[in-house]
């Protein structure tokens, strides 16, 4: 799970959007709902803007550095107002520019548990002209603030007891790629280069910045703080959030393994509002009432450390349910067999009567859980005489949610699978997760049931399908979820496997989602379209891939979103990144397929003009895609294609370079790792015929191989992301086998790397992924298979089958359409990368349309299709 999603989930309740507070119309929220500071009247030279959930203030005229020292002023939910009169005073008093959350709600979501750590406590943020005015400031807050509370800034130096922290950092946006391929907020060196500004939760100082003299006390001070004289010693940390971490920890008195939970005041905020130390409280009263039950672990004792407040626990032996499960699950193979099926079955029901008998005790006492889900279930197996793995004891853990089961409280922490229906109140909330985890066991997609909660019968129908699981078994279950949901029709979706119908419906869920008179996006997808100036404009995440998909089906063009491109792509705003899928390149070469010439070729000089030299050399934002476009984009004579060729040229150059130089790829896979390189070797060779293009595009696929493990008894080839085994297109092995297959065209001797082929096919067969989307889920997987000819075509065929039987599950229906969920499944999303274009795309393959539907610069192999064409409404013949 990624956390940072959920803030992104109050504001509508079908897709994704920037947090803004209630009734907005705009990024800030309703004018309505700000603070009394933030709305008030202002001095006739200054002037106030608004951008993403920030509202920012400065004198008429005012110029800032790029980059230097800011303070970020922070503040709890009942102090905001008053604390952001004081701070926009002295902000006015010295003509210095600030900014801040406008509104309760913004403040709550900011700070919320599982918000991102790197903006955690940020209320206002001040920008001193210069470290005589950054003293200036500090000391004047301080002393205006000195009787005032606020969460820590984890990026920051708090400055004694005042909410008041100072970073350096950048004032403009400006970006450039992180060590993993990511587009990130950038600060330029001493010598010029853009180089990643440091914004996670910690402060760190870039390498040529001294700390001001007068803030060393501030550190000293900070970097003396520890447990001191208590008897624990940390070994490691199980968890962070915006409350607080989890560690491992011994006790020096006995030797003995135990847990620290720790809680931030004022910090990692609940849907009421409670902070991290007031639920820590709810935590130990509810261990205390529970003390005795063997499903809980035990309460050692408690203690307050530099105001940050812990609890000691038993350390608990066994496996979080969440891993055993993923350990276990049977659908991860491509065909498992009758016995598999049914021994997990055997196990499914055993480990929900632990977990149910579990929760009976806990409510027996008079307490409700409130957060119940699978990460917060520790298991205890033994094996059997068979020498399987029997589900013995369970024991609950994070009771920071529990409460009296007689105050009824509604559920204010929840796992996105686990979230409860807002009528739900006390005991009932439990139930609720109870029925969640019934099915989930079988199918992992609950997430969905927050969208339409007429997944369930749709998900227990799959799971008597797919395992010997009678439906009276789910019916409870089915019920639970249903209670209360509105009383509406079913709606038929058609299936999958009957393009046109599958197609208009889709189609016209994309038409009917634009927002065009919006500024920020034209039609719903990742939080990505968010992270960027260009976010909403762009190829993987915005409108330029939404209108690139339908072009490719053949649908009939949407001129409305044709036209806002075109407007927002006429002058790019600053900070626009250049890359194919998040940026400025990508918008270019869709407006030249579009038929958009002229500005397409505008835009492209814009491209060329940057410096492009700064950028990672990968196909999603760095140099690699870049090439691509601008070598696509350069055709003709001219000044202008000659500009885009030679700037085409240099990319390609450094392509080359940082295959030859070996230089570290943090991330593997098509759009990240060595595989894109490869990809943009390969087209080279197809325009030059230089041998040695295609000898680096062999290193370059091996490096992402190297990266890559195999999985499971067949011998599936995976990249390695962490703990993760990825088989997906954009950063695992069908986006490596989509480019072999490519290269192999050209080499088909290099039997190393036909023999690794074989085996990143494998990955793709499973019968069961999480999501949807195109580069990180199901969809992707349909198109490189409907696109392969490598393997048992009756093999493909199958897989390509129950990809698409998963995807119907996965389908959610909207305004009566098919739509699909995005990254996380708590959201739709109608963008390329995550959303419902993305699976239009892969189907359109599938169907065997012409060459126009394929991914960018991976145009179909060539030989048969696998369905019957277009233009037919026939079943495919898969």
């Amino acid at each position: 799970m990624n956390p940072e999603y959920g803030a992104y989930c109050g504001t509508d309740p079908h897709f994704y959007d920037r947090p803004r507070g209630r009734g907005a119309t705009g990024d800030g929220g309703a004018e309505a709902d700000w603070y009394p500071a933030a709305r008030g009247p202002l001095p006739t030279r200054w002037q106030r803007a608004e951008r993403g959930d920030w509202v920012s203030w400065s004198p008429a005229g005012a110029s800032l550095p790029q980059q230097g020292w800011k303070v970020h002023v922070s503040a709890t939910l009942d102090n905001a107002a008053t604390v952001l009169e004081r701070v926009v005073a002295v902000c006015l008093a010295h003509d210095v520019p600030f900014k801040c959350v406008p509104s309760p709600t913004l403040l709550l979501r900011r700070n919320a548990k599982y918000a991102d750590r790197a903006g955690s406590g940020k209320f206002v943020t001040v920008y001193p002209d210069g470290e005589r005015q950054l003293r200036q400031l500090c000391e004047e807050l301080c002393g205006e603030l000195a009787d005032e509370e606020g969460p820590d800034v984890l990026s920051d130096l708090r400055c004694g007891s005042a909410p008041v922290h100072v970073r350096y950092g950048a004032f403009a946006a400006r970006y450039c790629a992180a060590p993993d391929g990511r587009l990130v907020p950038a600060i330029a060196d001493p010598d010029g280069r853009l180089v990643p500004d440091p914004r996670g939760p910690g402060l760190r100082l870039p390498p040529w910045v001294a700390l001001p003299e007068f803030l060393r006390p501030h550190l000293s001070a900070r970097q003396a703080t520890g447990l001191g004289d208590l008897p624990y010693e940390v070994e490691g940390a199980l968890h962070f959030s915006n409350g607080g971490g989890v560690y491992t920890a011994r006790d020096t008195r006995t030797g003995e393994r135990v847990v620290l939970k720790e809680a931030r005041p004022h910090a990692g905020l609940a849907a009421d509002g409670a902070d991290a130390v007031r639920r820590l409280h709810r935590e130990r009263e509810a261990l205390e009432t529970l003390r005795g039950l063997p499903c809980v672990p035990g309460l050692r004792d408690s203690f307050t450390v530099a105001g940050h407040h812990f609890l000691v626990l038993d350390h608990v032996q066994g496996t979080p349910l969440n891993t055993a499960f993923a350990r276990r699950f049977p659908l991860s193979s491509p065909a498992p067999t009758t016995s598999e099926l049914a021994a997990h079955t055997v196990w499914a029901h055993r480990v929900h009567a632990l977990v149910e008998r579990a929760v009976e005790q806990i409510h027996a006492r008079g307490t409700v859980i409130g957060d119940l889900h699978m990460a917060n279930v520790m298991l205890r197996s033994e094996t059997a005489p068979d020498g399987s793995q029997l589900p013995v004891e369970v024991v609950l853990l994070d009771f920071e949610a529990a409460s009296p089961a007689a105050d009824r409280r509604r559920q204010v922490v929840a796992n996105p699978a686990f979230v409860a229906p807002s009528d739900r109140r006390g005991a009932s909330v439990d139930r609720y997760a109870l029925a969640c985890l019934r099915l989930a066991l079988f199918l992992p997609l609950t997430t969905l049931f927050a969208l339409d909660r007429g997944a369930a019968r749709r998900l227990a129908d799959a799971v008597t399908r797919q395992f010997p699981v009678q439906r009276d078994a789910l019916a409870a279950a089915v019920a639970e979820v249903e209670k209360g949901a509105p009383t509406t029709a079913p709606v038929e979706l058609p299936e999958l496997t009957r393009w046109e119908p599958a197609r208009d419906s889709m189609v016209r869920a994309l038409l009917a989602s634009a927002t065009p008179e919006r500024q920020d996006r034209c039609f719903p997808g990742d939080i990505a379209q968010f992270a960027t100036p260009a976010g909403g404009l762009s190829f993987a995440y915005g409108a330029a891939g939404v209108l690139f998909a339908l072009r490719a089906v053949g649908a009939p063009r949407c001129r409305e979103a044709e036209e806002w491109l075109l407007a927002r792509s006429k002058e790019p705003l600053s900070g626009s990144p250049c890359g194919f899928h998040d940026g400025l390149a990508g918008v270019a070469w869709t407006l030249d397929r579009l038929g958009h010439t002229a500005q397409a070729r505008e835009l492209a000089l814009v491209v060329a003009g940057e410096q492009l030299s700064a950028l990672a050399p990968g196909l999603h934002g760095g140099q690699a895609g870049i090439a691509l476009a601008l070598d696509d984009l350069a055709a003709g004579d001219g000044p202008e294609a000659a500009v885009l060729a030679a700037a085409a040229e240099q990319c390609f150059g450094a392509v080359e370079s940082a295959v030859r130089e070996d230089r570290p790829l943090p991330r593997g896979g098509l759009l990240h790792g060595g595989a894109g390189l490869a990809l943009a070797l390969v087209r080279r060779y197809e325009r030059t015929g230089e041998p040695r293009l295609l000898d680096l595009a062999a290193t370059a696929l091996r490096r992402d191989l190297d990266r890559c493990h195999s999985q499971g008894e067949g011998g599936a080839l995976m990249v390695r992301e962490g703990s993760r085994a990825m088989p997906y297109l954009g950063a695992g092995s069908a986006g490596i086998a989509m480019v072999l297959d490519d290269y192999l065209v050209h080499r088909p001797d290099d039997t190393d790397l036909a023999d690794a082929r074989e085996a990143l096919l494998r990955a793709t067969l499973s019968a069961f992924y999480i999501q949807p989307g195109l580069d990180r889920g199901v969809a992707g997987l349909v198109l490189y298979l409907t696109r392969t000819r490598v393997g048992d075509p009756a093999q493909r065929r199958d897989a390509v089958s129950r990809h698409l039987a998963l995807l119907r599950r996965q389908a959610v229906p909207w305004r009566g359409e098919l739509a699909f969920p995005g990254e996380q499944l708590m959201r739709l999303s109608m963008d390329l990368s995550t959303g419902t274009a993305g699976v239009l795309l892969a189907l359109g393959s599938a169907a065997g349309l012409p060459s126009a539907s394929h991914l960018p610069f991976l145009p179909p192999l060539g030989g048969p299709q696998t369905g019957p064409g277009p233009g037919t409404d026939s079943e495919w013949h898969l």
